[in-house]
C-alpha cells in the first residue's frame, strides 16, 4: 500500500544533512587626545567618523571617533603586562605591509616598539588590531610579525567597559571626498562612498549584492545562484533593517569576563526571499558546498581608547534541493519580520536573554512541476548582528593604502610552516558576541503521479544569541541560547496521511 509518510521519510533524508549544516548559520555559516585611565596613558587615536564602500558592495560605517565621547560610556581598564601598545600615529609611519589574510605584519626595522613584538606578547595597534604574536623575525631589512587574533582577556588584565551607541543609517548619506591628502585620509574623512552593487563568486556561488543606507533604515538586496551538474538553485532577497541602539558592557578580571552583555534595542526589519530550484536532464546528486556567506552589509567600528570593537550586519545561507526525477522545477517565497530587543547576558558563566524580541514567518504557496517526489531545504541567517574584537574595518580601509605584496610573499613562504598554519586557523575564530534571526524553510512533495499528491511546507523562525570564549575568556567557554522560536506549517491536502504538522 502506498504511504506518503514512507516517501516523506525518504525525502527528508535529503534534508537531514542540510539540517546539520544549518548549525553553521549559528556560528557564521557562524571590530585624540591623551586620556589617563587607571594610571595608564591611553591615546585614543585620531580616527574620524565616515563611511566607505567595500569592494564587495557592503558598507563600512565610521560614525564614532571614540565611544568615550558618548554620554554614559564607562572605560576604566588596566592592560596585561604582555601588551605592547603602539599608538596610531606611530604605526601609520612604521607599518609598511600587511598581508591580505591579516596574519603577517611588516614594520620598519628601526621601530622601537616593533622590536618588542616577540612571541607571547600582545600586539595592540590602536584602532586597527589586537593580535597575539606567534613569531618575530628580520627579513629583507624589515621586521616581520606573524600573529593570530587575541581575545579580551589577552589584552585587558582587569577593568570595566560599557556603552550605548545609536546606529543611525540616516546620518550616513554624505559623500566621502577624495582629498588625496595622504594614504591615511580614508581613516579621517567623514561620509560614505556609494558604489554600484557588488558581485562575485565564492565556493561556486555567484552573487550580486548591495546595501544602501537611507533615513531610518538600511536596505539590502541580493541574488545568489549556483549550478552543479544539472541542478540549479537561485535565491533572491530584499529587505531592510531599521535604526537601533546597540549596547555592550563587560567586566574583565583575571583573563576573562565575569560579566558580559550585548544587546540591540528597537531592532526591527523585514526580508522577503524568493527561491527556485531546477533539475535538468543530467544526474544531480545534490549541490556541493550548500552553505554560503555574503559580504557584510554593514561594518561599523566602535573604537574605544583605540580598542577596535566592530559591529557587523551579516547574512548566511544554506540551500539543499533534492529531486527524484529529471526535468523538474520548484519555486516559492517566504517572508520573515522581526522586532524588539535582542541580546545575551553572561554572568559568572551563566547565559540569559537580554531583552524581549519576537519574529514571524509567512509562506506563499510554492509551485512545482514534478512527477516524482522532491524536497528542498533553505536556511537563512538574516540578519546576524555581531560585536567583534576584530580588524575587518581597518583592513578593509587599509587594503588600498598599505601594500600587501611583501607581506603576502612572506605569508606564502610560510604557508607550510606549522606556526603560520596555527595563525591561519585562529584567524577564523574572532572574538565575538552575536544575535541573529535564523529562518528555515522546508518543503516536501510526493509528486503529481502519487496516489495522494501530498505537499508539506514548514517555516521556523528562531532568535539566537551567543558569545565565544575569546571575548568571554577561555575559562568561560562558548555560550549560546535561543531567544524565541516560532513555527508555521502548511499541509495539502490537510490530512494526517500527508504528515504531522
Amino acid at each position: 500500500m502506498y504511504s506518503f509518510k514512507s516517501d516523506l521519510r525518504h525525502l527528508w533524508r535529503v534534508c537531514v544533512i542540510a539540517c546539520s549544516l544549518c548549525l553553521l548559520l549559528a556560528s557564521g555559516c557562524r571590530k585624540d587626545s591623551q586620556k589617563q585611565q587607571s594610571g595608564q596613558g591611553m591615546p585614543a587615536g585620531n580616527v574620524s567618523s565616515g563611511m566607505a564602500r567595500t569592494k564587495q558592495g557592503g558598507i563600512i560605517s565610521r560614525p564614532f571617533r571614540d565611544l568615550r565621547d558618548l554620554p554614559g560610556t564607562v572605560f576604566n581598564v588596566t592592560y596585561t603586562p604582555n601588551t605592547v601598545q603602539i599608538v596610531e600615529n606611530q604605526w601609520r609611519k612604521s607599518l609598511l605591509s600587511l598581508s591580505r589574510d591579516g596574519q603577517v605584519f611588516v614594520f620598519d626595522l628601526a621601530d622601537d616598539k616593533a622590536r618588542q613584538l616577540v612571541p607571547g606578547k600582545v600586539m595592540f595597534l590602536e584602532n586597527l588590531a589586537v593580535m597575539n604574536v606567534l613569531s618575530s623575525s628580520e627579513m629583507e631589512g624589515h621586521r616581520v610579525i606573524v600573529a593570530e587574533r587575541a581575545g579580551l582577556g589577552d589584552l585587558i588584565q582587569h577593568g570595566t567597559i560599557s556603552w550605548k551607541a545609536p546606529i543611525q543609517f540616516g546620518s550616513m548619506s554624505a559623500a566621502l571626498p577624495d582629498s588625496g591628502e595622504d594614504r591615511w585620509s580614508n581613516l579621517r574623512e567623514w561620509g560614505i562612498v556609494h558604489a554600484d552593487s557588488g558581485s562575485g563568486e565564492e565556493k561556486g556561488w555567484h552573487y550580486n549584492f548591495s546595501s544602501t543606507p537611507e533615513a531610518k533604515q538600511l536596505n539590502v538586496r541580493f541574488k545568489v545562484s549556483k549550478e552543479f551538474n544539472s541542478l540549479e538553485a537561485v535565491l533572491e532577497g530584499k529587505g531592510h533593517i531599521s535604526e537601533f541602539m546597540s549596547a555592550a558592557s563587560m567586566t574583565i578580571e583575571n583573563g576573562g569576563a565575569s560579566d558580559f552583555s550585548f544587546s540591540n534595542s528597537n531592532f526591527s526589519g523585514e526580508f522577503n526571499i524568493d527561491w527556485s530550484a531546477i533539475r535538468g536532464e543530467g544526474d544531480a546528486a545534490g549541490l556541493e558546498d550548500a552553505s554560503f556567506k555574503l559580504p557584510a552589509a554593514l561594518i561599523t567600528p566602535l573604537p574605544i581608547a583605540g580598542i577596535p570593537f566592530v559591529l557587523k550586519v551579516e547574512e548566511n545561507f544554506i540551500v539543499k534541493p533534492g529531486f527524484g526525477a529529471k526535468k523538474e522545477v520548484a519555486k516559492g517565497s517566504f517572508t520573515v519580520n522581526f522586532s524588539g530587543a535582542q541580546g545575551i547576558s553572561v554572568t559568572n558563566g551563566a547565559p540569559s536573554s537580554a531583552g524581549t524580541a519576537e519574529a514571524d514567518g509567512r509562506m506563499k504557496n510554492s509551485t512545482t512541476m514534478s512527477l516524482a517526489p522532491h524536497a528542498i531545504l533553505i536556511g537563512v541567517s538574516i540578519p546576524k548582528l555581531s560585536l567583534n574584537l576584530g580588524t575587518e574595518s581597518g583592513f578593509e580601509v587599509l587594503e588600498k593604502d598599505i601594500p600587501s605584496g611583501f607581506a603576502d610573499r612572506v605569508a606564502a613562504s610560510l604557508a607550510k610552516n606549522t606556526l603560520a598554519q596555527k595563525a591561519k586557523d585562529y584567524f577564523k575564530n574572532e572574538a565575538s558576541a552575536y544575535v541573529q534571526v535564523v529562518t528555515v524553510f522546508t518543503m516536501a512533495s510526493a509528486g503529481s503521479l502519487s496516489l495522494v499528491p501530498c505537499k508539506l511546507e514548514r517555516i521556523t523562525v528562531t532568535g539566537q544569541a551567543g558569545a565565544d570564549l575569546k571575548i568571554l575568556g577561555k575559562q568561560a567557554g562558548d555560550k549560546k541560547m535561543d531567544l524565541f522560536h516560532k513555527e508555521v506549517v502548511m499541509r495539502q491536502p490537510d490530512i494526517k496521511a500527508c504528515g504531522e504538522k
